[in-house]
């Protein structure tokens, strides 16, 4: 959530109160720690607060994925990113980890991607930079258009051959003389 979200959801929380509740899980949150800091910033009472319980049996991450697939607007690539991470999780990683580890096959479908996304998403989680993994996470790039750089250009020059291809991508698309006659 950037800034200027973050600020209308303090707005509509000092106006309207919390509507959605927040989600807890072992005592802890598991879903709308926006929501409780926002709250909070207003100075609203935890008793004006709505809690609920994930229910003991309930899939934590099961249902973090869920909230949170359908909240925001996720695209594929941002989607296969996050199952390549899910996949990739041992018990551990995060408190709510369920045992065993999902595979890649369940954080597919977890996701709605294809396992061949995953895959290729796991690349990028494993080999690529940090600035190519938040530009995909982002939304501001694909997979498919970081993937080639991810294993083929050693992890330290990946952020720069990312700018020259972009670089390159504008000249191609700028119009010439000749293409406006």
């Amino acid at each position: 959530m950037n800034s200027a979200e973050y600020d209308l959801l303090v707005e509509d929380i000092r106006a309207d109160g919390v509507r959605v509740p927040i989600t807890l899980y072992e005592g802890k949150i598991l879903d709308g720690r926006h929501r409780y800091k926002a709250a909070k910033k207003c100075s609203a009472k935890l008793t004006d607060l709505i809690f609920t319980t994930l229910p003991p049996l309930a899939d934590p991450l099961a249902f973090v994925v869920g909230a949170n697939l359908h909240r925001r607007h996720l695209n594929e690539s941002q989607r296969a990113m996050i199952a390549a991470t899910v996949a990739k999780m041992k018990r551990g990683d995060n408190q709510h980890t369920p045992e065993p580890a999902v595979d890649t096959a369940k954080a597919a479908k977890m996701l709605n991607v294809s396992e061949k996304s995953v895959t290729r998403a796991r690349a990028v989680v494993d080999k690529g930079s940090d600035e190519l993994q938040a530009l995909v996470l982002s939304g501001k790039a694909k997979l498919g258009a970081v993937e080639d750089i991810v294993n083929n250009v050693p992890k330290e020059q990946q952020a720069q051959s990312w700018k020259d291809k972009k670089m390159a991508s504008q000249r191609r698309q700028r119009p010439t003389r000749n293409s406006l006659t």
